[in-house]
């Protein structure tokens, strides 16, 4: 069977003239009508996202404009230069803009998750948002990174220990040939909260040369550097600095259920669909807020881990709770070779035999459950226009419980709104941000058969840097061609080289929702939908 197509074949250019050619709705004419619907900026970085959201301004002047998430993979080859050629294009545009509203400032700044591919742009070495960038007026943020949320809490310290864990599990395998394939995989993993080596990091000081770290390198950080990830600590420094960006306004921490208006608009709703409240829907399944153990995260492949790197740092094993013997039991090997003649015989000079590093293979399966758990964490986010009755959908990063969660959300009626509930919002959906940068368990299959009216998809993806990285299903083929059919053509690949090529045609239909479509800085594509 031959594998179906990558986008960038089934909607090349002499392809284009297949593509169903859908009616155009009342195409624009008059300035004023040009600012119906909405302008969607769609930046084609590399894997990260990074969008700009224009909404019609309730005064008439121009658009209010809105960014949701800002960032690119650590393992992305030019970072440094791409993020500066990010930058460069986000205020190019809002300064174009404000000759429109009298403004290049951002109304709203949300950030969907804790990963670096969506906010190493907000981390407080970049340059965005110093003194001459664009003032934030409002930030918003799930309610799982409110820190006087208890579940809020606990989630966050789910997050850090597991980092620290995988980061410090890495360290000690950093020379074990053996393991490289596995050690490659969690570096690939970390990338996503801006993670890089000790080595990489000093090198980042004695030289200029990239080290692709998303963002620019940490410079006199790394000297500093006692493990890998700085800790962990990278991504959630830039999460914390965005929390800051509308200062001394604090974030707005939503919750699924929430509708939502855009300050200074009047013709666009956002309905909040995630993250859910519920455990199983985020895989939390314990919780050791209400018990007097020791102090742990409730998941025992974790606890389990980080007594051990601890025991090995030192701490006696009497402490060690998670352990499944006691103190008393065995021989530490260092001690079992000096005295067991067989082992001394058969085992140091037989690297076959050795299973000195098996116990941190756990590490692999809490890396797949830290990012997994951390995606469904994900700011879902629906918004309407309120003319046509069209929902634009933006998925972040979420996986199978947080889809799952939003069929039963409900948005109860007001005044000047009918009820409505998140399956209703999917029959709606026009656009589609795809989730995950198309990997193959973040878009649900009974969501996406909802999505009845879907005319655009985007995904914001690298797919030659995530084969690179063994992510060979991002994005995943199936997932693309059903895009590619639902769409009739109309699924847009940010790596795709008409994007960045403007000789090239561009593949992409306009018609019915998509009043127009055409390229931009950065490189990015910019959609007028109504």
């Amino acid at each position: 069977m031959s594998k179906p197509a990558r986008p960038d074949e089934l909607s090349s250019p002499q392809d284009a003239t297949a593509v169903e050619k859908l009616p155009i709705l009342d195409v624009p004419t008059k300035v004023e009508e040009k600012l119906k619907g909405i302008e969607l900026v769609l930046f084609c970085h590399g894997l990260g996202d990074c969008h700009l959201l224009g909404f019609p301004a309730a005064n008439g002047k121009g658009r209010v404009w809105m960014m949701i998430d800002c960032g690119l993979h650590g393992s992305t080859k030019g970072g440094r230069e791409r993020m500066d050629a990010l930058f460069a294009a986000i205020r190019k545009h809002l300064a174009k803009e404000s000759m429109l509203s009298g403004t290049g400032d951002l109304a709203v700044v949300a950030l969907t998750h804790e990963h670096w591919d969506h906010n190493s742009g907000f981390h407080p070495r970049q340059t965005l948002f110093d003194a001459n960038g664009p003032k934030v007026g409002e930030v918003w943020m799930a309610w799982t990174e409110d820190t006087k949320d208890p579940l809020g809490r606990e989630l966050d310290k789910y997050k850090g220990a597991a980092v620290k864990v995988i980061a410090n599990s890495h360290a000690r395998i950093e020379n074990v040939a053996a393991l490289l394939p596995i050690r490659n995989a969690w570096e690939a993993m970390l990338g996503f909260y801006g993670a890089i080596s000790y080595e990489s990091a000093a090198a980042a000081v004695k030289s200029s040369d990239d080290m692709g770290d998303g963002g620019g390198a940490i410079d006199e950080l790394a000297v500093k550097v006692e493990s890998f990830a700085l800790k962990g600590e990278v991504s959630r420094i830039a999460r914390d600095a965005a929390a800051q960006l509308a200062h001394p306004k604090l974030p707005r921490f939503l919750e699924p259920g929430d509708v939502l208006a855009i300050p200074g608009v009047d013709g666009v709703r956002c309905y909040v669909l995630a993250p859910p409240r519920d455990r199983k829907m985020l895989g939390l399944l314990d919780s050791k807020a209400d018990t007097f153990g020791a102090a742990g995260t409730g998941n025992a492949t974790l606890d389990a881990l980080a007594n051990a790197l601890a025991v090995q740092g030192g701490m006696s094993l009497d402490e060690d709770e998670t352990g499944p013997f006691d103190a008393s039991e065995g021989l530490p090997l260092t001690k079992a070779i000096g005295e067991v003649s067989f082992l001394r015989d058969h085992y140091l000079d037989q690297p076959q035999r050795t299973i000195d590093h098996d116990w941190l293979m756990g590490a692999s399966d809490l890396a797949l459950q830290l990012d997994a758990k951390t995606n469904n964490t994900s700011l879902v986010l629906a918004f309407e226009i309120i003319e046509t009755g069209h929902v634009l959908l933006f998925a972040a990063d979420a996986q199978v419980g947080n889809w799952k969660s939003w069929m039963t959300v409900k948005f109860p009626a007001t005044s000047d709104r009918s009820a409505t509930t998140g399956a209703r919002l999917l029959e709606r959906a026009v656009f589609y941000k795809v989730g995950h940068h198309g990997s193959r368990n973040a878009t649900l299959r009974e969501g996406l058969e909802k999505m009845t009216a879907l005319e655009v998809a985007f995904n914001p993806t690298d797919e030659k840097m995530a084969q690179k990285v063994g992510w060979n299903d991002i994005p995943a083929t199936a997932l693309n061609a059903e895009l590619y059919r639902r769409t009739k053509g109309r699924l847009i690949q940010s790596d795709q080289r008409w994007i960045a090529d403007r000789s090239r045609p561009i593949p992409i239909a306009e018609g019915g929702a998509l009043v127009s479509i055409r390229r931009g800085e950065g490189p990015s594509l910019k959609l007028h939908i109504l």
